[in-house]
């Protein structure tokens, strides 16, 4: 179940994956007890820019492959 936390956070990475020039319409989360960031479907998002979420917030982040 997502939160008013949940939601406030994902909006700051979405903005921060913008600032990074990603398309704001392309992003999106998925999943309920883990949750995922998801960038057209299938493309990675880079290190950089997951660095850079990380930095930015509380929030460490696991890179999994499909």
């Amino acid at each position: 179940m997502k939160t008013q936390y949940v939601d406030t956070i994902e909006d700051k990475i979405k903005l921060l994956l913008v600032m990074e020039g990603y398309d704001r319409h392309r992003i999106s989360f998925r999943g309920n007890s883990r949750r995922y960031i998801v960038y057209k479907y299938w493309e990675p998002i880079n290190n950089h820019s997951l660095q850079y979420i990380s930095s930015h917030t509380n929030v460490k982040l696991n890179v999994e492959d499909i």
